[in-house]
């Protein structure tokens, strides 16, 4: 059986969904999106 499909129409809710649990968390998008994800996950400095 193949892993279940959420849709999340929020960014901030998929990004903490995706992370319990997990080891690592892959970001594919726009820089915007990936922008977002990086100023969210822990580990990554403040951009700007």
């Amino acid at each position: 059986m193949g892993d279940a499909v959420v849709v999340e129409a929020e960014f901030a809710r998929a990004l903490e969904a995706a992370q319990q649990g997990a080891h690592t968390v892959l970001v594919c998008g726009s820089f915007h999106t990936v922008g977002d994800a990086m100023a969210r996950l822990p580990g990554f400095p403040p951009l700007g």
